[in-house]
């Protein structure tokens, strides 16, 4: 019968031993588990860090991006300008008919007094610019004709400086207005 205790003791502890080792394993398993899903959150949440890290970092590149165009864009105009400042006009062209030093198309209105020869066949535009070219000569700014304006400051000559020009207006030239007034 010692023999039988003996040997129901040692299948107890046996089996107490082997109870505790599977208790172990279970224990043991659990924690490891838990690692595992522990290293998992960390790498799921390191890489929506670095998904964070790198959309930031294509917003700043493309922000760069949009700034160094600007900067660009900035510079073209910069350069436009300075080489528009740089450019020189053309010298003015020499108008064909010149009456001594008076220019213009119609200088004799300003030089002597005209005759009914010097008008006749004439239209009516061509009289009012025979007539205002006289002012235009003497540096009077058009304002209410626009078209005698846009005519004039097309005259590589004319150099408006002027409201009132008739200080200016010689006896000859007075003369002839009158006279070409009549007749427009």
């Amino acid at each position: 019968m010692k023999k039988l205790i003996y040997l129901l003791v040692i299948v107890l502890v046996f089996v107490f031993t082997s109870c505790n080792k599977s208790d172990d394993t279970k224990t043991v398993r659990p924690k490891k588990e838990r690692q595992f899903t522990e290293q998992e959150t960390t790498n799921k949440e390191s890489s929506r860090e670095d998904e964070n890290l790198s959309s930031k970092e294509s917003e700043l590149k493309q922000k760069e991006l949009e700034l160094k165009e600007k900067e660009l864009q900035l510079e073209e105009e910069k350069m436009k300008m300075e080489r528009e400042k740089n450019i020189t006009p053309p010298p003015p062209k020499q108008n064909r008919k010149r009456y001594g030093s008076v220019p213009g198309n119609y200088p004799e209105a300003s030089t002597r007094y005209l005759s009914y020869s010097d008008i006749a066949g004439l239209s009516k535009w061509q009289l009012s610019v025979m007539r205002n070219e006289i002012y235009a000569r003497h540096g009077y700014i058009f304002t209410q004709n626009m078209s005698i304006k846009n005519h004039f400051e097309r005259q590589p000559w004319y150099v408006p400086t002027y409201y009132n020009v008739e200080r200016f207006l010689t006896k000859v030239e007075k003369s002839n207005i009158n006279f070409i007034k009549r007749y427009e």
